[in-house]
């Protein structure tokens, strides 16, 4: 029986997606042609280019570690931050995972953003940096789209940003930036909260943290679950396989 027997195969544009049902687990496969070590610059295929392109996927996780090791550790959580921010603000029309992570790696490194300062305030910086950079793309009448580029390659990786698309970006980025800014400015702890809630849902920002962490660890008291996909669950999950973590306390304030 071959591999499509017992197991979902998708073809995409460089790689074969593959799941395991039966075990839950997904596998993208990736060929790639190696001209020296596997951590430096190496070629995959390009089904929409008919050619192999340069890639360097060890050497940009590398280069990630260490930047954000330079940077306070606070890189990496900026860019889960602008991530979570796409996913909830933009149900269509989102860019790229990748496209944010260069965006990030870029301002942080030219200066537009200070990693000496809080998230929060790294994250209103940030915004209001993109939409500098590319309101004057923005304001031209041609279709253009930004070229955003490969924090290892220097190649455009944004080539096939529709502009529409961007444009819904750039909306989003104005509104957070006008938001954080708000946020920050208040002294009022209630309004505040409310604005990052705008940007990011109640989930991400209750309104009452200390009962939110209370409810998370009455919900199934100390345990929490871990699938093979490295999620984490308060619930024991009823499908594929998990492990269960050591029970704990609560130790917040009671």
């Amino acid at each position: 029986m071959g591999l499509r027997g017992y197991a979902d195969v998708r073809e995409s544009r460089r790689s074969v997606h593959v799941y395991f049902e039966d075990k839950d687990f997904h596998l993208d496969i990736v060929p790639a042609i190696v001209p020296q070590e596997l951590d430096e610059r190496l070629y995959v295929p390009d089904k929409t280019w008919g050619k192999w392109i340069p890639s360097n996927p060890l050497g940009y996780c590398r280069y990630l570690s260490e930047l954000n090791e330079e940077h306070y550790r606070k890189l990496v959580p900026l860019i889960k931050l602008v991530k979570y921010f796409r996913d909830y603000q933009m149900k269509i029309k989102r860019p790229k995972s990748y496209w944010l992570e260069a965006l990030v790696v870029y301002h942080v490194v030219n200066g537009s953003v200070d990693s000496r300062q809080s998230l929060a305030e790294m994250f209103r910086d940030l915004m209001s940096a993109i939409y500098a950079k590319f309101a004057p793309i923005l304001g031209r009448n041609d279709g253009a789209t930004p070229h955003i580029p490969d924090p290892m390659l220097s190649n455009d990786i944004s080539w096939n940003w529709e502009r529409s698309h961007f444009e819904t970006f750039m909306r989003r980025v104005k509104e957070a930036s006008d938001v954080a800014t708000g946020a920050l400015q208040t002294d009022d702890q209630h309004e505040a909260v409310q604005s990052w809630q705008k940007l990011f849902g109640e989930q991400k920002f209750p309104s009452e943290a200390k009962q939110a962490a209370r409810g998370l660890a009455e919900a199934v008291p100390g345990i929490a679950s871990v699938s093979s996909a490295g999620f984490v669950s308060a619930a024991r999950p009823t499908v594929g396989r998990y492990t269960v973590s050591q029970p704990t306390k609560f130790y917040g304030e009671k």
